[in-house]
């Protein structure tokens, strides 16, 4: 049985994985249960009414692009014309669509990659990961589409037979760049994976610089023109919350906002990895159920390793490198920025409402940064060693999804 693994891709076993205990956490989470569900629900049922621009609200999510939520809101719009009756069996079948487009996504992006297959495979059946393709989030869509971006931009660096990049490729990552800007406009920033492509590639410099420009003008200019279409849509939560006030005290105090910064990361550090591996329920209200600790470190410690061992032929230069840890630095600190003006009283010296699943559509960037040609290993072996990990791991979640909803 195990031998016959050997031959099995990546790609094709994350798809059966996934849809295995994707379609098990989907049935054995209750509806509501996973982070800001019901404020997604709203979202997706506004949709397949066709209203797109929401409407003052007090909740966050009323303000993100349509494009996360049209599978769920196709499926709610086909089942209030069946039967509008059985809202929680659409809900349901909602939180199937979300899955199936994340594992079809998900899986080209496997495919597509010529580094890091295994990392991209643990990081897309990572617990937290799942829990959210399987369900009504927009994180479901976002985090996909932010890895097939990620490894398109891989496929162009490293395969030597792709000697230019076409239109047909540009227009391919407008697509992709298109999407995120009509999702979590905050992962933009993934674009400046653009400069990891050798630039002879584009025939030089110049039109390296000319492709990009081309791309990244008219995605801003569609992220500024949502931003337009929505002002004044979301009203913040707290009197003392406001947009505008905490920008200027952002910028006439950087060095509060940075101490603000390193407070987060010294109060929160270890809840951001807790809930960035895998924790299951409302985590807004701290009434979630989170995977032990030693389990949280062991899937980071068995991700950093297999980016160290997991390598081929390709070789990643240093220029690359720094480009992978700008642009993840940059995600990195906008997602803070962001959290800090949207959800935090001017002025606060800690900032509140980031939570570690918010980095998993930048994480391969991260591990891309132990990439390395210095340690060999049978991938055979590799692959058998990281198919039972993940079932193990996911095998443990389901039994604490079930536990927390079912078991007295």
């Amino acid at each position: 049985m195990l031998s016959k693994l050997k031959n099995v891709k990546p790609e094709q076993l994350f798809l059966i994985l996934c849809l295995i205990f994707g379609v098990a956490f989907l049935l054995a989470t209750p509806i509501f249960q996973v982070p800001d569900e019901p404020d997604h629900l709203l979202k997706s049922i506004h949709i397949s009414k066709g209203e797109i621009i929401p409407e003052k609200s007090m909740v966050f999510v009323s303000s993100y692009p349509p494009v996360p939520y049209v599978a769920s809101a196709s499926v709610i719009f086909v089942g209030k014309l069946v039967n509008n009756s059985y809202i929680d069996l659409i809900i349901y079948f909602a939180r199937l669509a979300n899955l199936l487009l994340y594992a079809l996504i998900v899986y080209a992006a496997i495919k597509l990659t010529p580094v890091h297959k295994w990392v991209f495979f643990l990081l897309a059946l990572m617990p937290m990961t799942l829990y959210e393709a399987a369900s009504l989030s927009a994180d479901s869509f976002t985090i996909a589409i932010s890895f097939l971006l990620i490894a398109s931009f891989l496929e162009f660096s490293f395969n030597k037979e792709k000697k230019e990049l076409n239109t047909k490729n540009i227009l391919f990552l407008f697509f992709l760049g298109l999407m995120i800007a009509l999702s979590k406009q905050i992962y933009i920033v993934l674009l400046l994976l653009f400069f990891s492509i050798p630039s002879h590639k584009f025939g030089n410099r110049r039109q390296m610089f000319s492709s990009f420009l081309l791309i990244s003008i008219p995605l801003l200019l569609i992220i500024e023109g949502w931003c337009f279409l929505i002002q004044g849509a979301y009203v913040p939560i707290l009197p003392e919350i406001s947009f505008h006030d905490q920008i200027f005290y952002m910028l006439l105090h950087p060095i509060a906002f940075i101490q603000a910064l390193f407070c987060s990361f010294l109060h929160y550090a270890q809840y951001y990895l807790v809930s960035f591996v895998g924790t299951f329920g409302w985590l807004d209200n701290r009434l979630d159920t989170p995977l032990p600790p030693m389990l949280v470190y062991s899937y980071l410690a068995i991700l950093i390793l297999l980016s160290l061992i997991d390598n081929n032929e390709f070789h990643i230069h240093l220029k690359q490198k720094l480009v992978y840890l700008t642009t993840f630095l940059l995600s990195f600190l906008s997602i803070f920025v962001l959290e800090y003006i949207a959800w935090n009283v001017v002025g606060s010296n800690i900032i509140e409402g980031v939570y570690g699943r918010y980095f998993i559509p930048i994480a391969p960037l991260f591990f891309l940064l132990f990439y390395n040609n210095k340690f060999k290993f049978n991938s055979d072996k590799m692959g058998i060693v990281i198919i039972l990990f993940s079932v193990s791991i996911l095998s443990i979640s389901l039994f604490m999804i079930i536990k927390r909803f079912y078991i007295v």
